[in-house]
């Protein structure tokens, strides 16, 4: 399991962080395009 601190956000992560919650999830995926990893982003990285 992980758990990741969406800065900026409280209980609806789409609608106040969406850029957050994109970077994470292609990082998590390893999908193109995906960011660099960067301390906020650490644990969504694969």
């Amino acid at each position: 399991m992980r758990q990741v601190v969406v800065p900026d956000s409280g209980h609806w992560v789409p609608e106040e962080n969406p850029q957050f919650l994109v970077d994470c999830t292609r990082l998590f995926l390893g999908l193109p395009g995906a960011p660099a990893p960067t301390p906020a982003l650490a644990g969504c990285a694969a």
